[in-house]
């Protein structure tokens, strides 16, 4: 977009066209822009075979560069997730947990994958689980995570907010009174 306005002068406006155009492969709206592209660089005193060759350029781009800057995003994402996965996996998994605390066949995906790599789920406790999955560090032991009284079926979170409140003042519940 940048390229557009300081090569050919166009607005800001209109080098967002050019990329939707191009983004989206709209051919007849990319070729209006071939000849005002072309048109703008040659009046921006560039010789019109160095716009053109600039223009094609863009065109080629607009075949595979999305599909190929998508792939190399993701390529970035699988490497940081996989170091976090392993470097890190208490605390990736419960993320991971928590961020699909509603979705019951990935989170059973999830918690066993945790478990596979050595992390231990502990069930939910009334005395020491929070709304979102939580990692509970456990004396002479690892670390293992707490499940999450939000992934609980028709748990709401205005009731475990209470039931925190509750223990931060009283201590651990010690009956259902």
């Amino acid at each position: 977009m940048r390229a557009a306005v300081e090569l050919a002068g166009y607005t800001p406006s209109e080098a967002d066209d050019l990329r939707k155009a191009i983004s989206k492969k709209k051919k007849e709206e990319i070729e209006k822009h071939r000849q005002k592209f072309i048109q703008g660089s040659v009046t921006k005193g560039i010789p019109r075979e160095t716009g053109e060759a600039i223009f094609t350029d863009w065109e080629e781009f607009a075949r595979y560069g999305f599909n190929k800057s998508h792939a190399a995003d993701y390529g970035v994402l699988a490497v940081q997730t996989g170091f976090l996965k392993l470097h890190y996996p208490a605390e990736y998994m419960t993320a991971l947990l928590s961020v699909t605390k509603h979705e019951t066949d990935k989170m059973a995906l999830y918690i066993n994958d945790a478990r596979s790599m050595g992390v231990e789920v502990l069930p939910p406790d009334v005395n020491a689980s929070a709304w979102d999955f939580a990692i509970e560090d456990r004396p002479g032991q690892a670390s293992a995570i707490r499940f999450g009284l939000g992934a609980i079926k028709n748990v709401g979170q205005g009731p475990v907010e209470i039931i925190c409140q509750a223990r931060a003042k009283g201590g651990s519940f010690e009956n259902l009174n």
